[in-house]
């Protein structure tokens, strides 16, 4: 699904009123019906009690209306102005006179006696900021996410009891535009995402404090705003996978479907070679040809007798005259894949200094390739300003803190601007691993990845994925596609696998054969 940051809504909703013959008032409208559709389906009582908290824009206008409809069809209703301040657009206040207008409709100003109701109601409706971010929330804010904390004890966990929570648009505390949130923030049970996906709360941890994501379009002509605006970030979901799938051609021969270079796995860590070897070949490479040790060929062959073999003499002492012949003897490729399972070593590094100086075709770089770039000592960095084919760098939460020199905490923290930043400075493309998989292009494209579970949390599943994106760029995806196809079917298999063998049971060596046959839906 394409995604927008919070900064376009206004523009689109500018855009569906002048062009569009959209009002606003419509829009408003419009999204209190998918909140009210949302209570409606997860509310399992007669007549529940709601509790609707409302902000003094246009967010708060969308939670009046859904008020108003809730009080129509026979639940009994609480609305909040939780500043005491009123609506400051002109929608919301119709909205709210709207929803005033009924006989039934019960108003609340500011925090006074809301604690009450929060212990009374079966469902709390938060309509405070939207998508409007904020570095700071205000006191009334703060008091309402550290009453909905008490209320419901979900303080230190996901889970807990009382009222069926759902946000409007973006829940309250969480940043739309880079996934950030705040320390108070709060765990709701559903967001109701209204006219397009917001790509920040897809993020993680944005993500997991927004619960199940209920969307709705209010009737836009979403691909004609998407052209309008030029509109890039994806949420990857089943059906943006199937666009992107290679095509096969009825008179394709193996040099149509791409030759894929592969310098991975060594005599310690021979698993790697073979799980990103098979990952390679199940995601339809023409060809794969193998550069390695003889004992890591001989179990490769044993594994995969498709792949190709360039036997050589273990990477870990090779210096770099030695690296440029090596490279130099290798046929061509249209991608390259290095690092997975290779150990840390100078040699590690001269040759990927010689790979990504002298070599046009893609280059992949998964985990011992990004330790030794990650070590100021080697000085790989400045080769991306020469590098003669486009990059991309597949990091696990630890091995990109390496590379931007931070902690992990701070990059789970902020990983969609991080791996945002990161990708602009050094113009490569990064996929940043991890719950909600973060992949961003040099020219500021983002997608999040939203399938996956903890099947995939086991050594060599990091292996099958860079195996597979590398196959897909050298089937002739662009680099980015190409790492937000592979992040969904990898995550997507993980799921499908977990249903018979359980999250604990999946390995990795599972994987590959999952992922031919989701690609295939």
């Amino acid at each position: 699904m394409v995604a927008v940051k919070p900064d376009m809504i206004r523009r689109i909703d500018q855009y569906a009123e002048e062009k569009l013959g959209i009002p606003t008032d419509t829009l408003m409208q419009r999204a209190g019906e998918a909140v009210f559709k949302c209570v409606q389906t997860k509310v399992n009582k007669k007549s529940p009690r709601v509790l609707v908290l409302c902000g003094g824009g246009n967010n708060g206008g969308d939670g009046y209306a859904a008020a108003k409809l809730m009080l129509e069809h026979g639940m009994r209703v609480c609305a909040v102005d939780l500043f005491a301040a009123g609506q400051r657009t002109e929608e919301g206040k119709r909205a709210l006179a709207a929803y005033l207008a009924s006989p039934d409709a019960r108003m609340l100003y500011g925090t006074e006696d809301v604690r009450e109701e929060l212990f009374r109601a079966d469902c709390v409706v938060e309509a405070v900021f939207g998508v409007g971010a904020r570095e700071s929330l205000p006191e009334e804010a703060l008091w309402l996410l550290r009453t909905l904390h008490e209320v419901s004890g979900k303080r230190l966990s996901e889970k807990g009891e009382g009222a069926f929570c759902v946000s409007v648009d973006c829940p309250l505390g969480i940043n739309a535009e880079n996934g950030t949130a705040h320390e108070e923030a709060f765990f709701f049970d559903a967001t109701v995402e209204l006219s397009f996906p917001k790509i920040g709360t897809h993020s993680y941890p944005a993500a997991r404090y927004a619960g199940e994501f209920f969307y709705d379009s209010l009737g836009l002509p979403i691909k004609e705003i998407k052209d309008n605006f030029h509109l890039q970030d994806i949420v990857m979901d089943g059906e943006d996978a199937k666009k992107l799938r290679p095509l096969r051609l009825s008179e394709g021969h193996k040099g149509s479907f791409g030759t894929l270079l592969s310098f991975t796995g060594s005599r310690l860590y021979r698993g790697a070679a073979l799980l990103a070897a098979e990952a390679a070949l199940r995601g339809g490479i023409g060809l794969l040809r193998y550069v390695g040790e003889d004992e890591v060929c001989d179990a490769l062959l044993a594994r995969t007798p498709e792949a190709v073999c360039h036997r050589v003499a273990p990477i870990a002492p090779l210096d770099l005259e030695t690296a440029q012949r090596l490279v130099d003897a290798l046929p061509r490729a249209d991608a390259v894949l290095v690092g997975s399972g290779c150990g840390r070593s100078e040699g590690l590094a001269n040759l990927l200094r010689v790979l990504l100086l002298h070599r046009t075709a893609p280059t992949v770089l998964d985990a011992d390739a990004l330790n030794v770039l990650s070590d100021p000592q080697n000085d790989l960095f400045d080769c991306f300003s020469f590098c003669k084919g486009e990059v991309l760098l597949t990091p696990h939460p630890q091995e990109f803190a390496r590379l931007i020199g931070k902690s992990v905490e701070e990059v789970q923290k902020n990983r969609l601007a991080l791996a945002r930043a990161f990708a602009k400075r050094y113009e490569v493309t990064v996929l940043l691993k991890g719950k909600g998989s973060v992949i961003a292009a040099p020219d500021g494209r983002v997608c999040v990845n939203t399938s996956g579970n903890t099947a995939l949390s086991k050594g060599g599943s990091g292996d099958v994925l860079a195996g597979l994106v590398a196959s897909y760029v050298a089937q002739g995806l662009p680099v980015f596609e190409a790492a937000a196809l592979g992040a969904y079917l990898h995550g997507r298999a993980g799921e499908v696998l977990a249903e018979t063998l359980g999250e604990a049971g999946v390995l990795p060596s599972d994987l590959p054969l999952q992922i031919a046959k989701e690609a295939q839906k």
